[in-house]
């Protein structure tokens, strides 16, 4: 407001040089000047926020006043493979730009970090464990069928006056029975038995894949004898 009430000689000059509609009320002025402290009490608060994240946040540079992430002086990389002292297959790690770029990106190792190749790990990753799931469903259907079938009786011949067997049974011959006798393909490699040189009953195991194992029951007989592998009485 003007001291006298009426504004001075120069507003007067104003108003002829400047558009009435662009004239400053009183109650205008008012609003303008609440305005104006509201937009410094912002700035001054706007002022300490940045203070304070220069203070909490140092890995971050200020140009006025906006935050800006440093460039990173390492790689985010995915290996797509087991590769040495750098982790496994998936595994995101940081390493040396130059190392990525003249080694690890030419011979296939990595690739760089990014949503597309982290979405294209997760789908195969669920695919995996969909595949995984099935599998060890199919052996443990296997391993029932093994064990549900009883003991895996072997005929040998012995040698005379001792219960000696001539050669030995081998994981061979184990697997073949097992294959015949339920119709499971078995491989040599996966069966497990104790020495087995003498008539007897003996104990083993198949390994199915996907960390199933079956147990079996194994009982060597002699050959042209009765069930319990006892000669007969002359």
């Amino acid at each position: 407001c003007f001291g006298s009430g009426h504004p001075p000689r120069d507003v007067f000059i104003m108003r002829e040089a400047v558009p009435m509609r662009t004239w400053v009320l009183p109650r205008q002025r008012s609003r303008f000047a609440t305005l104006a402290a509201l937009l410094c009490a912002v700035a001054a608060l706007a002022t300490q926020w940045t203070a304070a994240d220069e203070t909490l946040s140092p890995t971050f540079a200020y140009k006025g006043g906006t935050a800006v992430a440093p460039r990173r002086k390492k790689a985010r990389v995915i290996l797509l493979k087991d590769y040495g002292s750098l982790g496994k297959k998936d595994d995101i790690v940081d390493v040396k730009r130059g190392y990525y770029r003249n080694y690890l990106f030419p011979e296939g190792i990595a690739i760089r970090e990014s949503y597309s190749e982290l979405n294209k790990i997760k789908l195969e990753q669920k695919r995996q464990a969909e595949a995984d799931a099935q599998l060890v469903a199919k052996a443990t259907e296997q391993k029932a069928k093994i064990e549900s079938h009883g003991e895996f009786v072997f005929e040998k011949k012995v040698r005379e006056g001792s219960d000696s067997i001539y050669g030995s049974l081998s994981e061979i011959n184990v697997a073949e029975e097992v294959v015949k006798s339920t119709a499971i393909p078995i491989k040599r490699t996966s069966v497990t038995i104790p020495k087995v040189t003498a008539l007897g009953e003996y104990k083993g195991t198949i390994d199915l894949g996907a960390g199933i194992t079956a147990s079996i029951d194994i009982k060597v007989v002699k050959e042209g004898g009765d069930g319990d592998g006892e000669a007969e009485e002359e």
